[in-house]
């Protein structure tokens, strides 16, 4: 009788075991969902947040935008705030830049959020409009070429004294006005030399905006129906590309 019993709770062990695996790796699927959602919770639980969401419900986001910056600078790790603080940023007439630093901060310390594909898309139509407000009339191709190339300098900017970094943007912004507008005058020069064209004609040069998944084995295939013609593209591009794999989703590609 004592070995039979010990027989099932044997079984009975081995079945717990199986029991307690499947439930594992069920709740692992929405564990990182849900510690985010958790801290998440918990910090608006603090006392400056409420005061904060209290403001922007009455409508005097300007108040609920000081209590953010306030929380985020006496509270580095804290992660809710510097969402709050992007939403508000990105909203029409406001900061960009300010909107992107503050996705991205988010994202830092919440790696595993659940919004991280829609805040990727927030931080992707914030750089456009922080293109097109730092230089509302872009239409010469070495200004779009150096802007690609300075893009990530100038939002890569992180620290928490928001005075200095505003500062430092605005430095970046002039340098590239000023060289852009030296890199036009000599294209200008080489292009027209000592016969300028009629007015309202310019030299028509082609481009090509880099998407996902290409290469330029890939648009030489594409444009000239011939993928041998990538070293062309490479070298009339040597300004933004190091080598043959040094093409990224956004540039924009002279084609010979």
């Amino acid at each position: 009788m004592g070995n039979q019993e010990s027989k099932q709770w044997r079984a009975l062990a081995r079945w717990g075991r199986l029991l307690a695996l499947g439930l594992a790796v069920g709740w692992g699927a929405v564990g990182c969902t849900e510690r985010t959602q958790s801290a998440d919770d918990v910090e608006r639980e603090h006392p400056m947040m409420k005061a904060a969401q209290e403001k922007e419900r009455s409508g005097d986001e300007a108040a609920a935008i000081s209590i953010y910056k306030s929380l985020t600078a006496q509270n580095p790790d804290m992660a809710r705030p510097h969402l709050a603080l992007a939403f508000l940023m990105d909203k029409p007439g406001r900061d960009p830049a300010c909107a992107i630093y503050h996705y991205q901060r988010y994202l830092e310390l919440r790696p595993d959020s659940e919004k991280g594909e829609m805040l990727g898309a927030r931080i992707r139509q914030a750089k456009v409009q922080l293109i097109s407000t730092v230089f509302p009339s872009v239409s010469n191709l070495s200004e779009r070429l150096l802007i690609e190339e300075r893009e990530n300098e100038l939002l890569k900017v992180r620290g928490s004294n928001l005075a200095a970094q505003v500062q430092y943007q605005k430095a970046i912004v002039e340098k590239l006005r000023a060289q852009a507008t030296a890199i036009e005058a000599a294209e200008r020069e080489a292009i027209e030399g000592v016969h300028p064209p009629p007015a309202g004609i310019r030299p028509v040069v082609r481009t090509v905006l880099v998407e996902k998944g290409d290469t330029l084995i890939k648009l030489a295939s594409r444009i000239y129906g011939d993928g041998s013609r990538w070293k062309a593209i490479l070298d009339a591009n040597r300004n933004v590309l190091r080598n043959k794999d040094d093409v990224r989703p956004g540039q924009l590609l002279v084609l010979p």
